[in-house]
C-alpha cells in the first residue's frame, strides 16, 4: 500500500469546522455546570453512586470484573493462550524428537557393538 498520499496531504480544517468543534464543547460545557448547579443542595448522586447503601461486596465485585471486559480482551486472551499453547506444544514436540533421535542413535550404537561382537 502507498503511503505517501498521507505525507503529502493537507488537510486543514475549515473555518465552520472550527466553529461546530468550539460550540459543541461550550454547550456540553454549559449543560454539565448547569447540572450541577442545578443538584447542588441534594443527596441524590450519592445515593445513585453507591446504590443506597443495598448493594453487598460480590454484586459490587461482579460489576467491577464485567466492566473491563469487551471483545478486545477476549481476542487477546484467546491469542495469548493460542501463542503459549503453540509454543509449549513446539517445545514438547523439539523434546520428543529428540528423545526419539536419542534412542534411535542408542539403538544404532548397540546394534553396531553386537555387530562387531560376532564378527570377532
Amino acid at each position: 500500500m502507498d503511503w505517501q498520499f498521507l505525507a503529502t496531504s493537507t488537510a486543514k480544517i475549515e473555518k465552520l469546522g472550527i466553529f461546530v468543534i468550539v460550540s459543541y464543547l461550550v454547550i456540553i460545557l454549559g449543560v454539565g455546570i448547569w447540572a450541577g448547579l442545578k443538584r447542588r443542595g441534594g443527596t441524590e448522586s450519592k445515593g445513585y453512586f453507591l446504590a443506597g447503601g443495598t448493594l453487598t461486596w460480590p454484586l459490587i465485585g461482579m460489576v467491577s470484573f464485567s466492566t473491563n471486559i469487551s471483545s478486545i480482551v477476549i481476542i487477546v486472551h484467546t491469542s495469548n493462550l493460542y501463542l503459549w499453547y503453540t509454543m509449549f506444544l513446539g517445545h514438547f514436540i523439539k523434546k520428543v524428537a529428540k528423545l526419539y533421535n536419542y534412542v534411535r542413535c542408542c539403538k544404532i550404537v548397540v546394534y553396531i557393538s553386537l555387530a562387531q561382537r560376532r564378527t570377532k
